[in-house]
């Protein structure tokens, strides 16, 4: 029998947490679902944790491989096995809320979005909820990822976006994303469904911690965004590459660059069936709010009064409040 759901799981050396990933699903309040867990070579006990599962629950499916392939290549072979008329994947790491399947099913009834997603608790490698400011807006999907670990998409999503991208180690998943935004309607359940675990070991961490992987993510982002808004853009990639890293510092810098590149991003908002023009436009003024607040740098009276009057909705758009922007302004050196 066909299962509603196929969830994938990769698993890397994840012996540390990987029973409470996979009791998490089994755990579930919807039981149709088949759960596909892809070693790629652990060299811990990964894989006779998954192969203990898989002998007391037939749900549960296990495959190694035959050398490390990474993540990519990982959920690429599991979603090539999966049977299932809704999609997803987790890590070894992370934790299904019990309702997870359930709520998303249910969140695609009477919708036209064939992919969903939803809010996302952050916690230790203890299991302690952490604090989360998380942006959930998918109008800022040109400028970062606010879709995270917690989503499902019906089997048509998949059959259409194809395989992920095994060239974009570390960040896979968001441009499976953005490829998802340019041809299917993305929707959002405003519950928190998933925990997503912050540890030394996970591959966030190791982002920013080792050089030689920040490098290859640098170079992974800059691939991204120009396969993502075409090569005749350049320019436009360039900008969202050093938005989406937080390379740029300075607010006349970063108003400066946006001018230059709002007419060809609002071309690719525009035909995006997913996004809208005037709300991509607020979320990069939150940004530019964000870059403003921890800005240590002098600005001029006059460079000042061009961006209020040229962008006035960056102080005085309702999304921000009247009273953040006058604390905002405060924080203003001249």
């Amino acid at each position: 029998m066909t299962p509603k759901v196929s969830i994938v799981l990769p698993v890397f050396n994840g012996e540390r947490y990987l029973k409470q990933a996979v009791e998490s699903i089994l755990r579930q309040t919807d039981p149709d679902f088949e759960l596909i867990i892809i070693d790629d070579c652990s060299t811990d006990d990964s894989f006779e944790i998954a192969r203990f599962y898989s002998v007391q629950d037939s749900r549960v499916q296990v495959y190694t491989n035959l050398e490390n392939i990474k993540l990519p290549s990982s959920l690429n072979k599991g979603f090539s096995l999966a049977q299932g008329g809704f999609l997803t994947w987790t890590s070894h790491d992370n934790i299904l809320k019990e309702h997870f399947i359930e709520t998303f099913l249910n969140s695609f009834e009477g919708v036209d979005s064939q992919f969903m997603y939803s809010k996302e608790e952050y916690i230790s490698s203890e299991g302690i909820t952490l604090h989360n400011n998380k942006i959930y807006d998918i109008n800022a999907l040109m400028f970062t990822n606010p879709i995270g670990a917690s989503f499902m998409y019906k089997r048509i999503v998949f059959e259409e976006i194809g395989l992920y991208n095994k060239s974009l180690f570390l960040i896979e998943d968001y441009d499976y994303w953005l490829r998802i935004s340019k041809k299917f309607k993305i929707g959002f359940v405003d519950k928190v469904l998933y925990e997503y675990r912050c540890h030394t070991e996970s591959l966030t961490s190791k982002i920013i911690d080792n050089q030689e992987i920040k490098q290859k993510f640098i170079l992974a982002v800059n691939q991204l965004y120009l396969s993502f808004v075409g090569s005749s853009n350049q320019k436009l990639a360039n900008f969202l590459s050093l938005v989406f890293l937080g390379q740029i510092k300075n607010i006349s810098e970063l108003v400066y660059n946006y001018n230059l590149n709002e007419s060809a991003l609002k071309t690719v908002v525009k035909n995006n069936p997913t996004l809208t023009w005037r709300e991509t436009k607020l979320n990069f003024y939150l940004i530019l709010r964000q870059v403003w607040n921890v800005s240590d740098k002098k600005i001029k009276i006059i460079e000042l009064i061009k961006i209020i009057f040229s962008r006035h909705e960056i102080l005085f758009s309702k999304k921000f409040g009247l009273k953040k922007s006058l604390r905002l302004m405060s924080k203003m050196r001249y």
